[in-house]
């Protein structure tokens, strides 16, 4: 691994926390989901409500996710150094694929049985929890496929 790679896999686990906020913002948008306190549906209101995660936001409840998304890509970039890998990249597309459908599932089971409707007040402040570990476990998955994380020759799988 050359030095502008270890730089690059370096500066990509920090701007992961921006892009993932920001994507989550979106992504509330266009879920439609109201901002959170004042209630408005415009873009910047939900962006504005979703995206940050410095305490006293909504978007706090993104801290646990981001977290583990960030020690997966620093994982990913300490194994790529060592000569020996402890998990291969296989081994963590397939946990990641894993958490994915796991968390997914538990979204279902949970919004079926402990909520009675889906737009009470509860629903809506429990899911917004399931679409960052969602969102952020599925940007950590398309993450593993660039070029930092692969050794010169080896197989895209």
């Amino acid at each position: 691994m050359g030095r502008m790679s270890r730089i690059s896999s370096c500066v990509l686990i920090v701007l992961f926390v921006p892009i993932s906020s920001l994507a989550a913002g979106v992504l509330a948008y266009f879920m439609r989901l109201s901002a959170p306190g004042t209630g408005g549906n415009g873009f910047w209101d939900v962006l504005r409500g979703y995206a940050p995660f410095w305490p006293g936001t909504f978007g706090v409840r993104h801290l646990p996710s981001l977290a583990v998304s960030v020690a997966i890509l620093w994982l990913l970039a300490v194994s790529q150094r060592s000569r020996k890998p402890v998990v291969t990249m296989f081994q963590i597309r397939v946990i990641l694929l894993v958490l994915i459908a796991l968390l997914t599932i538990l979204v279902k089971v949970f919004t079926v049985v402990a909520v009675v409707t889906p737009m009470e007040p509860a629903a809506k402040g429990v899911t917004p929890l399931f679409v960052y570990a969602d969102l952020d476990l599925c940007l950590v998955f398309l993450l593993t496929f660039l070029p930092i994380y692969r050794k010169r020759g080896a197989p895209l799988i």
